[in-house]
């Protein structure tokens, strides 16, 4: 499949993955083959690509509702690329990469009139 060995090897691991039934996993491993491809090299990461579709596409089915593939797709993915940074108590900000996403959120406390209150 790969001229390159490292790709190859990422390759093999995630088709080994597979068989254990750890789509998620493996769908990760082949995003990390995808970045070794050489640019020029199409059809290797058009394969590539497929097998992660597939990958993904068999997760979305191991869940029982579309609400637990995003639960679970968030909690192995998703949460353990945040941080949270509390403003407030910093002296210095934070350097931030020009390559990073970064989401901001502003939480306010809301008082809310009790009952009898106006």
């Amino acid at each position: 499949m790969s001229k390159n060995s490292t790709s190859s090897i990422i390759v093999n691991q995630a088709e080994e993955k597979e068989k254990k039934y750890f789509w998620l996993q493996a769908a990760e491993s082949y995003k990390q083959a995808l970045s070794m491809v050489l640019k020029k090299d199409f059809l290797e990461k058009v394969e590539i690509l497929q097998k992660m579709a597939h990958c993904l596409y068999r997760a979305a089915f191991q869940a029982e509702s579309q609400e637990e593939f995003v639960k679970n797709y968030f909690l192995e993915k998703v949460s353990p690329q945040l941080m949270t940074i509390v403003l407030n108590d910093l002296n210095k900000f934070p350097l931030l990469k020009d390559t990073e996403a970064y989401l901001a959120v502003k939480m306010v406390l809301n008082k809310t009139k009790k009952e009898g209150e106006s």
